[in-house]
């Protein structure tokens, strides 16, 4: 008999992705280990999302427990704090609804949970889309059984952690004081620096437990003004947090977050929907923040290509070399 708290509580925000969900949540109820819940948060789909969520509700009762709430749409963010509000599992996993996760997923998390009480495990995860099969997400991923906030953190700000919500798997009780900012595109970079600063022991598992789906039409390939004003939000806030507490880890931060506005910035550059007068507005906003990022903590922590780019940015010839690549690609 299943145990009446779940060990996982298993959240799928979803909005208008008809074509994926079914393949999302099949592998849900693929999962070997079966101490789950999932709760399915429909965001005022105005496809066939919300009738899938209800038939898969329906097709797999007394399988496990399956929540789906229908909500007015008011984006990721609330999709995610509703579907973790509704949550009674020990832990809490993030599934995007155009992804999905393998069969083993929580059967593995599991094994790494029986070692020590950890309050976050990360794990790796491969990138795939329909053109091409998956590969894993490349970088140097912690070779390590575990550590502290403080190294943890180390490790997400030199880029050998991400800040995806569905990178890992955290206890529910770290989501009571800490939400994702409702209204704000990359969201998870706003929450995830939190979530470890308030842990005491977090593991890493070196096996692809996710499929992360590239889709073009997404968020994360594409700029607009509310992306620009949420990056910098989520940087003048981790600032202010590092400065009280790990005041040690503010230049590696400027690193990180030159790495992300510099991305920015090339998204810019491709992003049709922007006028041509807005794409360089907010350009210079990116200029601006990158300049001030140099002049407080120096670039000596940059590697050698945001070093150049920068200084290119900086000669005001950056953007337009990017445009000349975009139109020999076409």
């Amino acid at each position: 008999m299943q145990d009446p708290q779940p060990m996982f509580s298993l959240i799928v925000p979803i909005y208008n992705v008809e074509a994926y969900l079914e393949e999302c949540l099949d592998s849900i109820a693929a999962q070997t280990n079966r101490d789950f819940e999932a709760i399915l948060v429909d965001d005022g789909s105005t496809d066939s999302s919300g009738k899938l969520a209800d038939a898969f509700q329906k097709e797999n009762a007394g399988a496990f427990p399956i929540h789906v709430i229908h909500q007015a749409n008011r984006g990721l963010s609330a999709a995610r704090n509703c579907g973790i509000a509704h949550a009674s599992g020990t832990y809490v996993l993030c599934v995007d609804s155009d992804d999905y996760i393998i069969s083993g997923t929580l059967e593995s998390l599991q094994r790494k949970l029986d070692e020590a009480p950890y309050d976050m495990v990360f794990f790796r995860f491969r990138t795939f889309s329909t053109e091409e099969n998956g590969h894993i997400k490349t970088g140097s991923f912690p070779n390590a059984q575990s550590v502290g906030p403080k190294d943890a953190l180390t490790f997400l700000f030199s880029k050998r952690l991400e800040s995806y919500a569905w990178s890992f798997v955290a206890k529910r009780e770290l989501y009571r004081n800490i939400h994702f900012p409702v209204g704000r595109n990359y969201e998870d970079k706003a929450t995830t620096y939190r979530l470890i600063a308030d842990s005491k022991k977090i593991g890493f598992l070196n096996e692809p437990l996710y499929r992360y789906r590239l889709r073009l039409g997404s968020i994360v390939h594409k700029m607009s003004a509310a992306d620009v004003d949420g990056e910098l939000k989520t940087c003048s806030e981790q600032r202010a947090f590092l400065e009280g507490s790990y005041p040690e880890l503010l230049d590696l931060q400027s690193s990180y977050f030159a790495y992300e506005l510099l991305i920015d910035y090339w998204k810019c550059s491709y992003t049709k929907s922007l006028s041509s007068g807005e794409r360089r507005r907010l350009q210079r906003i990116l200029s601006q923040e990158l300049h001030k990022l140099a002049v407080v903590s120096g670039t000596s922590n940059w590697g050698k290509g945001m070093r150049i780019r920068y200084m290119l940015m900086r000669l005001h010839v950056l953007a337009p070399i990017q445009r000349f690549r975009i139109w020999l690609r076409r």
